[in-house]
């Protein structure tokens, strides 16, 4: 299903291969989306992003559009089976790339500092409530 979709999942068995798929997509000018958590949240609250995103926007020069999803997981908890009738807000965020601000000094942001950049921008749309 996913190969018909256009979906490319990530191997834990085969990561390597995962990621040359995601950056050969993105070679050919494409945009991809990934969600950084790895997983769907257990309780409804963010958690710590991995870094492959911000690996692939860096080695590949592409700029990270950060995207908020509020109210998924009302709409359709893990484990549950059918999805709830409720409000989803997608709020996109201003790209992120990898080079430091002036006030962060000269240079690139490493991949680390590009994932919880990331992620911050993120937490800050969610703790607004909106």
């Amino acid at each position: 299903m996913a190969a018909k979709s256009n979906i490319i999942v990530m191997e834990r068995a085969n990561l390597k291969n995962s990621i040359l798929k995601l950056a050969k997509v993105l070679r050919e000018g494409h945009r991809i989306i990934i969600f950084p958590e790895g997983a769907r949240t257990h309780d409804g609250d963010m958690v710590p992003f991995k870094k492959t995103f911000a690996i692939l926007a860096k080695e590949l020069g592409v700029p990270i559009v950060p995207v908020c999803i509020r109210g998924a997981y009302e709409a359709l908890p893990r484990g549950s089976s059918f999805m709830n009738p409720k409000h989803i807000e997608v709020t996109y965020l201003p790209a992120i790339n990898g080079a430091r601000s002036k006030e962060q000094g000269a240079g690139e942001l490493s991949y680390e500092e590009l994932t919880k950049q990331t992620q911050d921008a993120i937490q800050a749309v969610l703790a607004h409530k909106g």
